[in-house]
């Protein structure tokens, strides 16, 4: 078998995964969420002999869809409220098959020119759809965690090198674990990662952090960045924003907003006012990936200090001589030089939905959070812990922790609908964040309904 087949397979083969993708998204809002089947049992299933001799193609991608889907956490699906969805969309598949088919390299501007003019383009539509200032610029990342490394390493950029194993970096309890392991990856570990206290709403307090970043002065360290939330995984919580930027401003420290989840909100007109601190930030992170609707992996980083992430990820080598050094260079802009084109399956979506369709999206997403928690408050065996805040509300039972928990596992196993558990302020709480353009009125109706029936079971 050739690699590349004849143009009649190619298209053959073509029809054939679109016609399992899109038989795939017609059942799914009847397949269950998630399965959990046992882990050797799954080793099986996945498992047989490396493949020598030539195979099926066909057979090989109905294997997948038939023998391996049904077996899989669907996070496109639904009713997926766990965690923070990423439901992806048809449109930015085609995309991702595009990009895929194409094989463009986006590495140098020698290599990938258009791919890399392509991706500067789709960062400019995200800064323009989020109401940013002219000048923040960035890269197309993986996701949330690489995009927060991006922000760490940009700012340390800006401190001399003799004093990067003084720097510190200022975060929450509810604060992105990605965000201290980017500081431990750069070396900054320890109390050098300083926690600040949140308030009852999950969200960072000022004083203590202005208190911080003196006391660290005082003792010689090198305050570096403090990193604030919009839209903790948790509770959906947003840091006051405003208040961190006077902060940072007077002690002259990079502000990074990690809003992997919630800086898509910004897309809202309505929701600028309480948004506007954004624009003052010294870098965001943003994941298309969620509230845009991109498939994975497609993660975004914007500074308004393009100079200073070059400045982090500068590399050279003869082999590299080349490359125009003023051109668009993606591999200066992050730790990759091999990155395939990520920024296509966003540019298609955008072009093609339009940003007015996403944000009619985002809205949906709102109101139907709304609705489940109205439904789910109903429920005098139910009491609401955290409101929503964005598309994310926290619950537990009033039966206590242990029937919390029972239902929880419940939930894994009924497989209907999928929640997750967290803590907020030590208490077990199960979360429900809404974040997918597929999932309706009807689905909330009935996922508040076998969960009701959950409880029943499993209440005592």
């Amino acid at each position: 078998m050739s690699l590349d087949p004849d143009l009649d397979s190619m298209r053959a083969q073509g029809h054939l995964a679109v016609d399992l993708l899109v038989d795939w998204l017609a059942e799914l809002p009847r397949a269950p969420v998630a399965r959990m089947p046992d882990a050797r049992w799954l080793a099986q299933l996945v498992g047989e002999p490396l493949p020598t001799a030539p195979g099926s193609v066909e057979d090989s991608m109905r294997h997948f869809m038939t023998e391996l889907m049904p077996f899989a956490t669907l996070v496109n699906h639904p009713r997926f409220f766990a965690y923070i969805p990423c439901p992806g969309s048809y449109v930015g598949a085609l995309g991702a098959l595009l990009a895929a088919g194409t094989n463009l390299f986006t590495g140098s501007w020698l290599g990938g020119a258009v791919a890399a003019q392509l991706e500067e383009q789709v960062l400019e539509w995200v800064r323009e759809a989020l109401a940013l200032p002219i000048g923040f610029r960035g890269v197309i990342t993986s996701g949330g965690s690489l995009a927060n490394l991006s922000g760490l390493a940009a700012a340390r950029a800006r401190v001399a090198e003799a004093d990067w194993n003084r720097t510190t970096v200022y975060v929450s309890q509810a604060t992105h674990h990605s965000v201290a392991k980017a500081a431990r990856l750069l070396g900054i570990t320890g109390d050098r990662v300083r926690n600040i206290p949140v308030d009852a709403g999950q969200r960072m307090v000022p004083e203590p952090l202005r208190a911080a970043i003196a006391a660290d002065r005082l003792s010689g360290r090198v305050p570096m960045l403090v990193c604030g939330t919009l839209g903790t995984t948790t509770t959906g919580a947003i840091d006051p924003l405003d208040a961190m930027v006077e902060v940072c401003r007077a002690e002259g420290v990079w502000l990074h907003v990690d809003g992997a989840y919630g800086a898509a909100m910004a897309l809202l007109p309505e929701s600028r006012d309480a948004l506007r601190a954004l624009e003052a930030a010294d870098s965001i992170t943003l994941d298309p990936h969620k509230w845009l609707y991109a498939p994975f992996e497609c993660g975004c980083f914007l500074t308004r200090h393009l100079d200073a992430l070059r400045r982090a990820f500068a590399a050279d080598g003869d082999y590299m001589q080349d490359i125009p050094p003023d051109e668009i260079n993606m591999f200066q802009r992050g730790p990759e030089l091999s990155r395939g084109n990520r920024a296509l399956k966003l540019w298609l979506l955008i072009r093609a939905a339009g940003i007015d369709a996403l944000r009619q999206a985002i809205r949906d997403d709102l109101a139907l959070c709304r609705l489940a928690h109205d439904l789910l408050a109903a429920d005098p065996r139910v009491r609401i812990v955290s409101p929503p805040q964005m598309s994310i509300f926290c619950f537990t039972l009033n039966a206590g922790e242990a029937a919390a928990q029972r239902l929880m596992r419940a939930v894994l196993d009924d497989g209907y609908l999928m929640l997750s558990s967290s803590r907020v302020a030590g208490e077990y709480v199960l979360r429900w964040c809404v974040l997918n353009h597929r999932t309706t009125a009807a689905d909330i109706r009935n996922s508040v309904a076998r969960l009701s029936d959950l409880i029943d079971q499993h209440e005592g």
